[in-house]
Order: structure tokens, then C-alpha cells, then sequence
């Protein structure tokens, strides 16, 4: 992850960040296990599912990039 800053007018600053896809990868791994686990979605069937919820959750929401 880069992040670099950049001085504006009236005491503000822009900020830009920069994140690699295996990076974002991981994250957004990570963010559906944990929303898995704390968020029920009608739309699943969890019992008939061979998939694991986590996948379910990434395949449901899509991706950011």
C-alpha cells in the first residue's frame, strides 16, 4: 500500500492511496468472513450450500475493483 499527501488551500489535504490487487484481495477476503459470521441474508440457503458462506458473501456483494 502507497499513500501519498498533497497540501490544498484552507488547511486541506488530499490524500491518495494506492493498494496493490493481491492486497485488496486479501482485505476484502477477510471483511466477508467476518460479515459471514455476523450478517444473515435471506437469500442464502447455508444447509443446501456447499459453498462456504464467505464465498457466498463475495460472489453476493461482488468486488471493488
Amino acid at each position: 500500500m502507497r499513500a501519498t499527501t498533497t497540501l490544498l488551500e484552507n488547511n486541506r489535504i488530499m490524500l491518495t492511496v494506492e493498494i496493490d490487487d493481491a492486497e485488496m484481495d486479501e482485505a476484502m477476503d477477510a471483511a466477508a468472513k467476518v460479515l459471514s459470521k455476523q450478517v444473515s441474508v435471506k437469500a442464502f440457503a447455508r444447509a443446501r450450500s456447499q459453498e462456504r458462506p464467505d464465498r457466498q458473501y463475495r460472489r453476493h456483494f461482488g468486488s471493488a475493483h
